[in-house]
């Protein structure tokens, strides 16, 4: 059914959604498993004053360039070590790659997609789960995405355009590694392929070398340097991390059709957009213009990426991060698209406004009769840590009222601003309303700064089926990676301290366990952690 429709801009321009963002970055500390690593990690690097050599609870990191830990070790070494703060590079990155979109939806197709793009990206799951966490992927995606941006405008001169995307990808590079040349290569093969002869780029042998040697430069000199100060990171640098993951069994890894049961469901609510825009690309394929070059460019562009990664035996959600900005461009396309043209469609604003409906009615089921304060006595698992009474209430409220707004307002744009409105607003409800009280079962800082106040003060505190990042990180105490109870107790006697997680306790020799005394017992996240000291 074709209905009349009008492109009317989005509420505030979409930025709006940058506010639960930040407010989530401000109501919580670092939560596992990434966020404490990385904060570690970036607070060694200041402590110790070392640039090139990273460290971790006091051992070598070998596995990512510096350049995050860099920037958020500074954001907070000047503000004493606060978490919002170390998060400012990922918001920053964030709210410079929809900027980025919309110069480039502007560009591509025009006005009316480009007053709709920096909504439909930050209003995805995918973009308010990551868009604010201390993560490697936010800054790397927005270098990637410059890169992209700078050889996409054929009116700067060629030796310009190859040195800025040259650039921007070897400081992708620095951030995370030769994962950011795959990303970037895949997107410029992508708008190689969908221009004919002679339009392709405008760049020149020497200009397409210019971009290889930036983009190889920044993290090959860290990764030499980083070899001449430490020998042993050479073997890791230049061979385990590339070569040697092909060849071990790589972390993480999935089935090849992983990515493409997870990725609709973290690209609402504007997946419906995107699977039609992908169906519009694949009609037009054999059209002469500009419009259907640029479409071309952008479909191939997902598709590649989501190809390879499916491929790729790891997987990980925030692996395609930096191809959603290629998602939010073909869905504003779709939507500028349809509603000039009159082909709107009413079900791919209710399908998604359906769901919103769905998690609006489960949510206010799980809040009846539901009490946080009980529930979090209870000591419960992750998968029961859940908004209950108020929050629920609240947020089951907002969604479905936008989710219904949406169902009443589908025959046009402004159903599409609703269906954002329900994702943005729950995040912002969640960050005011559940994660204070999440923050204090998944944070490490409450046991920390327990065990930092024991009088025992060992030399270091071994750990078993624990991350010992975020302890050394909240309390200060020497927590270590090393498992090894026996030598410690061996060494420090009266003085010794390990952390256990409960299923990791039970399985230790009953001669060790009858040697120690439980001290502290606490739960972080899903992990019942047990303190233990020397039995007297």
């Amino acid at each position: 059914m074709r209905a009349t429709t009008s492109t009317t801009r989005p509420f505030l321009g979409g930025w709006w959604l940058l506010v639960p963002l930040v407010a989530l970055a401000l109501a919580r500390g670092f939560w596992a498993p990434d966020e404490p690593r990385y904060g570690q990690i970036a607070k060694e690097c200041w402590d110790r004053g070392e640039w090139l050599v990273l460290h971790i609870c006091g051992d070598i990191y070998p596995d990512k360039p510096p350049l995050v830990y860099w920037l958020s070790g500074l954001c907070g070494w000047l503000t004493g070590w606060w978490e919002p703060a170390m998060r400012l590079p990922s918001l920053l990155a964030t709210l410079v790659s929809a900027l980025l979109l919309r110069r480039m939806a502007r560009r591509l197709f025009g006005d009316a997609a480009a007053d709709w793009v920096a909504p439909l990206y930050l209003g995805t799951g995918m973009l308010l789960e990551i868009g604010g966490r201390l993560q490697l992927d936010p800054l790397m995606s927005v270098l990637i995405l410059w890169a992209i941006e700078r050889l996409s405008v054929p009116a700067r001169p060629p030796a310009a355009r190859a040195g800025a995307s040259g650039l921007a990808l070897g400081l992708a590079a620095l951030a995370k590694g030769p994962v950011a040349w795959l990303h970037g290569g895949l997107a410029l093969l992508a708008q190689h392929l969908a221009q004919p002869a002679g339009r392709r780029t405008g760049l020149r042998a020497r200009d397409w070398i210019v971009v290889v040697l930036l983009a190889v430069a920044p993290v090959a000199a860290w990764a030499v340097l980083a070899s001449l100060a430490e020998p042993l990171l050479a073997q890791h640098l230049f061979f385990g991390q590339h070569l040697g993951r092909i060849s071990t069994e790589a972390p993480h890894q999935g089935p090849p059709w992983e990515h493409l049961l997870e990725m609709p469901l973290l690209l609402l609510p504007t997946t419906p957009f995107v699977a039609m825009a992908l169906a519009r690309a694949w009609r037009t394929r054999r059209e002469d213009s500009d419009a259907a070059r640029n479409l071309r460019f952008v479909a191939l562009w997902l598709v590649l990426t989501l190809v390879v990664f499916s491929a790729i035996p790891a997987k990980r959600a925030l692996y395609l991060l930096p191809v959603y900005p290629a998602a939010a461009l073909l869905a504003a396309d779709e939507l500028a698209w349809r509603a000039a043209s009159g082909a709107w469609r009413r079900w791919m604003v209710r399908a998604p406004a359906i769901i919103l409906l769905l998690i609006a009615f489960a949510l206010a089921m799980a809040g009846i009769g539901a009490n946080l304060p009980e529930v979090l006595e209870r000591q419960p698992s992750l998968g029961q840590l859940a908004p209950y009474t108020a929050a629920a209430a609240a947020i089951a409220a907002l969604v479905g009222s936008f989710g219904w707004l949406a169902w009443r307002r589908a025959g046009e744009a402004r159903g599409v601003d609703h269906l954002v409105h329900a994702s943005g607003g729950a995040l912002w409800c969640a960050a005011l309303l559940v994660a204070p009280s999440l923050d204090e079962v998944k944070c490490a800082r409450e046991l920390a700064l327990e065990v930092a106040a024991l009088p025992q003060k060992p030399a270091w505190i071994p750990t078993r089926g624990v991350q010992p990042e975020g302890y050394r990180f909240y309390g200060g105490v020497p927590t270590t990676r090393s498992g090894d109870i026996a030598g410690a107790l061996e060494q420090h006697g009266a003085l010794f301290l390990a952390l256990v997680e409960e299923r990791d306790h039970a399985k230790l020799d009953p001669a060790l366990k009858a040697r120690t005394v439980e001290l502290l017992r606490r739960q972080v996240g899903a992990r019942e952690i047990l303190v233990l000291g020397a039995r007297p």
